[in-house]
């Protein structure tokens, strides 16, 4: 359900895991802020979404933008104060959450493969182009595997050749 700006969108559900949103989707990347309303409808499209309390742990937090942008290209990456204390750490997935009190890696990259681009969740998976909201960007998504997303959090293989 696509809301203009001339209607004001309430979730009952924090952090919103689906509902209304508003018509033109955020860039994939990393924001200052990106409001729900905006980012909800990239999980539409299979994106994940990765959230962090403002106040959370820089180090923590700098260990989270690591994973996202080494997993998928489409996604949101932004603070989001409706994190509780406790739990300060998200990933959402239209119609799934995982929450974290650290940033667990493994638990992470299970629940992008799973959740993530999955047409059993997200309506619209083969929408993979950037949207057009740019307010609060600070930096552009790095296309991962390519730009439809077609292996989500490869490992990293390095091959040394000793000669």
């Amino acid at each position: 359900i696509h809301y203009c700006m001339n209607r004001s969108i309430e979730y009952n559900d924090y952090p919103p895991r689906a509902g209304p949103h508003r018509p033109i989707w955020p860039v994939y990347g990393e924001y200052t802020y990106c409001p729900p309303q905006r980012w909800i409808h990239t999980m539409e499209h299979g994106s994940a979404v990765f959230l962090h309390h403002p106040c959370a742990d820089p180090e923590q937090v700098a260990l989270l933008r690591d994973v996202a942008a080494s997993c998928i290209h489409r996604r949101i990456f932004t603070p989001y104060r409706g994190m509780p204390e406790d739990r300060p750490f998200a990933v959402v997935t239209y119609g799934c959450r995982l929450s974290m009190s650290f940033v667990d890696v493994p638990a992470i990259k299970n629940y992008i493969r799973r959740f993530a681009i999955n047409p059993n969740f997200a309506t619209e998976t083969g929408v993979y182009r950037n949207g057009q909201y740019t307010k609060g960007l600070i930096s552009r998504a790095n296309i991962v595997s390519d730009e439809q997303d077609s292996e989500l959090c490869p490992e990293v293989i390095i091959i040394v050749r000793i000669c």
